[in-house]
């Protein structure tokens, strides 16, 4: 689980030169590939969740996760998107 805090760092690490560019498509598709890692890398933990848990897993747990992931993913979009911003 450590390696899910340290994702964005690494994401950001690989994308943060597409963000001195000119080119918004560049920084969109940057931004939305990073969400498309971090969604496939939780939903790859949510399996190993269910499966390792077995009878004693939370759903609970799960519902809390997803909202949480829902907005740290707004909170880190429109962080990353005002990188660009000119203002």
């Amino acid at each position: 689980m450590p390696f899910y805090w340290e994702l964005p760092y690494l994401i950001l690490l690989f994308t943060g030169p597409v963000y001195k560019k000119k080119n918004p498509q560049a920084v969109l598709r940057s931004v939305m590939g990073a969400t498309m890692v971090k969604l496939f890398v939780l939903a790859a933990l949510v399996i190993i969740y269910l499966v390792s848990a077995g009878s004693a897993r939370s759903i609970y747990a799960l519902i809390v996760s997803m909202g949480l992931y829902i907005i740290y993913s707004w909170l880190e979009t429109k962080i990353l998107l005002q990188m660009k911003s000119p203002h």
